[in-house]
């Protein structure tokens, strides 16, 4: 089988990411009563990470819903709180690039993808990035694979995608 393209995902693979850090951190600024859950809601029925809501909405609506006490600076403290980048895993994806088209596909909001950017000195911007505040898509959602296939122009048959995530490695697998 010939590989021309590797996509990665960011979170898990090139990118630590503790959630649970997050969502405490969150519900620690919020008044008492505000669960994990209450949180895990807000984030995913607003859509975030597929951009139809950006993230100053998120900071009003967690302090209007939840009482949170943070101010714009400190909820972006809070916020990439739970983000490390894995430093051995970008300086192996910068090896490979050399001989190999690597691609970036993840699950992200504006403001974690430019906090990453940060992270890594701006590394990461050496690469194609499709992210799903861009495309308006997420995955594990099979549109999000085929819509990546057709911008980067690549066939998926010829394209490996790593991710951390069983789910979304066999929606990929559905695209070729």
């Amino acid at each position: 089988m010939r590989i021309e393209n590797l996509v990665f995902y960011l979170g898990g693979v090139v990118n630590a990411h503790d959630n649970d850090m997050l969502l405490g951190r969150l519900q620690s600024k919020c008044r008492t009563g505000t669960t994990i859950d209450n949180l895990i809601t807000e984030m995913c029925v607003e859509g975030y990470s597929t951009g139809r809501s950006n993230m100053t909405s998120f900071h009003k609506n967690l302090q209007e819903k939840f009482g949170y006490h943070g101010d714009w600076s400190e909820f972006m403290e809070d916020w990439c709180c739970h983000l490390s980048l894995h430093e051995d895993m970008l300086n192996f994806i910068e090896k490979i690039s050399l001989t190999t088209r690597v691609i970036f596909l993840s699950n992200t909001n504006l403001l974690h993808w430019e906090y990453l950017l940060r992270v890594s000195d701006f590394r990461l911007r050496k690469f194609e990035s499709f992210l799903s505040f861009d495309l308006g898509l997420m995955k594990p959602h099979s549109d999000i694979f085929i819509e990546v296939a057709k911008q980067a122009a690549i066939k998926p048959e010829y394209s490996l995608f790593i991710d951390d995530r069983k789910d979304n490695v066999d929606s990929a697998l559905t695209c070729g």
